[in-house]
């Protein structure tokens, strides 16, 4: 695992899908892998340390994060 992919970043979780929630970041479209430390999230707004795993192409980026650390580790946190 990279940790110059390793960051924190503020989501707008808008819906929990099969393999993953649909999101959004800085005003882009992404998703967030569902595992065990993201399995309990709720669709809002959360500050999440994620490991950045975006798939990227000649037809463009899909941009696809892997949280790293339970949210609630992040909130006590900071």
């Amino acid at each position: 695992m990279k940790t110059d992919k390793i960051t924190t970043r503020s989501f707008e979780i808008v819906k929990k899908n099969r393999k993953y929630f649909a999101a959004r970041t800085k005003g882009y479209d992404c998703k967030i892998v569902i595992d065990d430390l993201s399995r309990d999230l709720e669709p809002g707004e959360h500050e999440l340390m994620v490991e950045d795993i975006s798939v990227r192409s000649k037809y463009g980026t899909d941009l696809i994060f892997r949280l790293t650390h339970d949210a609630e580790e992040v909130k006590t946190a900071n």
